[in-house]
């Protein structure tokens, strides 16, 4: 091995334009936070003599840590006259490992039902989980100091996606272009899409985690980050329109050196999820 592909070989981020593999490994899917309403059951009974506590169990099954709110919404306040249209309390949790996951459960206590043989006894109560979540990818690229020469890099090809974290937003593919700015520089681009994978709805990441507060976002944005990038990396917001759920964003690198190596580089997508679940009970 030459002096230069020992050096490439030693720099963070950087192999040589060798068969690869590595990267950071991902249980994948496209799982976050999962909300379970445990009290009152889906179709159960509870004693009008007996404070209703609406308990729900809040579970990390994506691999982001997650911040945000948990509100319970949607019980009459005229039958439950402790209730509030809409309560919430915060909550924390780790991303989920291959080993171990996380969860809390939250009580909210609504008090009494004020009901009598006239009142109709069916009644429902939503959760809704509001909070931030990311999305992480590892992506190989390939660079050589020779484009119109090589066998192993294009112009215009796709990059490796080695894998992608479990979250709701997927990073579906990846482009790269590369560009020659001189005999020793390349500008590098990828063309990273984007699709909506999850069953809840996805908003800024600098939305109001206050779920008590209807969204009426018309577009949706997805802050990119570019990790270990061969060079100087600036990524554009991702802007998805409301009814839409897929999107393509860049990140342009300048300054990559020409040389034979196939870069490591990870992608992280910063966002606003919402889950939400309902159950129908009665007061007996």
């Amino acid at each position: 091995m030459d002096s230069m592909s020992s050096l490439f070989k030693n720099l963070p981020g950087i192999k040589p334009l060798t068969p690869s593999g590595g990267g950071k490994s991902y249980i994948g899917g496209t799982n976050s936070i999962k909300i379970n309403i445990l009290q009152p059951a889906e179709n159960g009974k509870i004693s009008k003599d007996i404070p209703l506590r609406v308990s729900i169990n809040v579970k990390n099954d994506g691999e982001s840590p997650a911040e945000g709110q948990v509100c319970v919404t949607g019980l009459n306040p005229t039958v439950f006259e402790e209730s509030k249209a809409c309560e919430c309390q915060e909550f924390s949790l780790k991303g989920k490992s291959r080993y171990e996951d996380e969860d809390v459960t939250l009580n909210f206590d609504e008090g009494p039902a004020n009901i009598d043989e006239f009142t109709i006894n069916d009644f429902s109560v939503t959760s809704i989980a509001r909070f931030n979540y990311k999305t992480y990818a590892s992506v190989e690229g390939c660079v050589v100091k020779d484009l119109a020469a090589s066998k192993d890099c294009k112009a215009r090809q796709d990059a490796r996606i080695i894998g992608v974290s479990s979250a709701p937003l997927q990073i579906t593919s990846v482009v790269q272009e590369l560009l020659s700015t001189s005999d020793e520089e390349y500008t590098m681009t990828l063309i990273i899409e984007v699709s909506h994978k999850g069953s809840g709805e996805f908003f800024d990441v600098s939305l109001d985690k206050d779920a008590c507060v209807e969204n009426s976002n018309i577009n949706k944005k997805v802050e990119i980050n570019l990790i270990n990038a061969p060079g100087r990396a600036t990524c554009a917001p991702l802007t998805i329109k409301k009814k839409e759920d897929k999107g393509t964003t860049t990140c342009i690198i300048t300054g990559v050196q020409a040389r034979n190596y196939k870069p490591m580089m990870n992608i992280e997508l910063s966002y606003a999820y919402e889950v939400r679940e309902s159950n129908k009970f009665q007061v007996v």
